[in-house]
């Protein structure tokens, strides 16, 4: 399966920022037979352990994914933001969140540390075995999220998040998979469950068009690219 058009054909999916499963279960509810979460955040996790803890189907990984495989790794948490915690730096200064409030006018702020364990997708997928898709969203963190995949599997669909200020890191997250084997790619606006992308383009194409549609940095653009290997 080299096309996530019916999710109830899959038969495993990762959810690498699974955050408090609200995604997870949306995937659940599209007819996916089995899940593997990954969330690092403790407070997040404790949430998503108890949503699923007596779901056999679900997998439950309290680690962060990145490029490799380490411990006591520093990771930023958001009390009231939880949605937004991360290990980058740069998102933490230089996100569409840094230094400014939301609809209630209560400041985004990174308020917590905690140190947590790594794994890689490699390594989840050696446990796990090979998922038809792979969902990222690592909140800024995608690049060394996707160096933790060393090799391509030609039945995986991958979807990550591209967010408007960090096109530039979503270039370099393009290039390394497109290295990797993965040739075609489709973008849809936001992140809802279920969408997907009308079409799909070669790299160069996809690249192209990026660049067009953002000559300069958009912070107020998210979407999900998505993208697989289609035999020439």
């Amino acid at each position: 399966m080299t096309d996530i058009e019916d999710f109830s054909k899959a038969t495993l999916g990762f959810d690498i920022g699974s955050y408090d499963g609200g995604v997870a279960q949306a995937y659940l509810d599209l007819g996916v037979k089995e899940l593997v979460c990954v969330e690092p955040n403790p407070y997040t996790y404790y949430r998503l352990f108890n949503r699923f803890t007596d779901n056999n189907n679900v997998h439950l990984v309290d680690k962060l994914v990145s490029s490799s495989i380490d411990t006591d790794v520093v990771f930023f948490s958001s009390t009231r933001h939880p949605q937004i915690s991360t290990v980058s730096k740069k998102f933490v200064t230089d996100s569409r969140y840094s230094n400014e409030i939301d609809e209630n006018t209560v400041p985004f702020e990174w308020d917590h540390t905690h140190r947590v364990d790594t794994t890689t997708i490699d390594t989840l997928i050696e446990k796990y075995n090979t998922p038809q898709f792979i969902k990222i969203d690592t909140v800024g963190d995608e690049c060394n999220t996707f160096l933790g995949l060393t090799k391509l599997h030609t039945n995986t669909t991958i979807m990550f998040k591209v967010r408007g200020e960090f096109l530039t890191d979503t270039h370099k997250c393009i290039q390394y998979l497109h290295d990797l084997g993965y040739n075609k790619f489709g973008l849809i606006g936001g992140d809802r469950v279920g969408d997907v992308p009308g079409r799909y383009h070669d790299v160069e194409s996809f690249t192209s068009k990026l660049k067009q549609a953002f000559i300069t940095p958009n912070n107020k653009f998210l979407g999900t690219i998505f993208t697989k290997h289609e035999n020439k």
